[in-house]
């Protein structure tokens, strides 16, 4: 069990990095989730985890196949991603 969920906070860290650098190159490169034209991980990888999280746990979960690792949730991943980003630059947008 221990062991189960590490592996599962290892993927999740892989995922949600690599949905948060997605997040990045679609939308554009703002300077608010950018290092000059790095992208700025530390922003990206908690966009990206909770991106991927509540899009993979969602698509998990209305399959009807509880939480399983499977490419509609990777996929989903991404487009959660890209959506709590979004949401992330439209806050940043109004603060400024």
């Amino acid at each position: 069990m221990v062991l189960t969920l590490w592996w599962a906070s290892i993927y999740l860290l892989i995922v949600g990095m690599a949905a948060g650098w997605f997040a990045w190159v679609i939308l554009g490169k703002n300077k608010a989730i950018s290092k000059g034209r790095k992208p700025n991980y530390a922003v990206l990888l908690p966009l990206g985890i909770a991106g991927s999280f509540a899009a993979g746990l969602a698509i998990s979960l209305l399959s009807g196949n509880g939480f399983e690792l499977r490419a509609s949730g990777m996929i989903a991943s991404v487009f959660g991603a890209i959506a709590v980003t979004a949401l992330y630059l439209a806050v940043q947008g109004r603060k400024k």
